[in-house]
């Protein structure tokens, strides 16, 4: 076995047993799909700058399939781009804890073959998951960074999944292939757009975190209703990528 494949199993036993109740078919997406190639680079914290951590030895290989946090861009400044000094700021993006993503998925509840929107296309790792549990064919993924939307189509082909990856606002015209089955925003928002829920299929579900800041919120879980609202309620925190 590759200490890949054994840092894999391990996150997978990892997210099943930070959850109360979670689908095997969530599990089993985060076992399939490797978290590697999506973050090949992240800060790490050192006093008062972020340092990026490159190269794929031991160490790093443990860090990206810990149950963590991995911030990918500072300031605006992508991790990648960074350099070896560091950089200081705030942190603007991240690839989420997969324990949350897991919860988040979990709540999705995606089928074979779902219609599934998602905004924040981040690293690629979550639209990959998604691949996985609906199949790519009818995957679409948004994001307004075209350094993002670049690097996460091309990882998410190198792990053999063509979904489509487009360069656009979730907030704004709603892309092609919909309306759709499930709607996901992997970055937090302040309250769910009208869009979404024009976009829902009446029995559909949106899953979202609510809130103005990266790391914080509660995740609503809505059901669309057949008068063009949404039933549901919501608990927990955190953006995803």
């Amino acid at each position: 076995m590759t200490a890949e494949l054994e840092a894999r199993i391990e996150l997978a036993q990892a997210v099943e047993r930070g959850a109360s109740v979670l689908s095997s078919r969530v599990v089993e997406a985060f076992l399939n799909v490797p978290r590697h190639p999506f973050v090949p680079a992240f800060y790490r914290r050192d006093g008062a700058k972020y340092v990026p951590t490159r190269g794929h030895n031991d160490a790093w290989l443990r860090a990206v399939y810990a149950d963590d946090v991995l911030v990918t861009e500072v300031g605006g400044v992508h991790v990648e781009d960074a350099p070896d000094c560091g950089v200081t700021g705030v942190a603007t993006s991240s690839s989420t804890a997969p324990g949350l993503m897991a919860e988040m998925l979990d709540a999705l509840d995606v089928r074979p073959a779902d219609r599934v929107w998602e905004i924040g296309t981040g690293t690629g790792y979550n639209a990959a998951l998604l691949c996985h549990l609906a199949g790519a064919a009818t995957v679409t993924t948004v994001d307004r960074t075209a350094r993002l939307v670049d690097a996460a189509q091309g990882r998410l082909h190198e792990v053999g999944f063509a979904p489509a990856v487009l360069r656009a606002d979730g907030a704004g015209t709603p892309p092609a292939g919909g309306p759709f089955d499930r709607i996901i925003a992997t970055c937090a928002v302040r309250r769910v757009p009208t869009a979404w829920l024009e976009q829902c299929v009446t029995g559909g579900v949106i899953v979202a975190p609510i809130g103005n800041a990266l790391g914080g919120g509660a995740v609503v879980h809505l059901t669309k209703l057949p008068d063009g609202g949404g039933g549901g309620g919501g608990g927990g925190d955190g953006p995803i990528h």
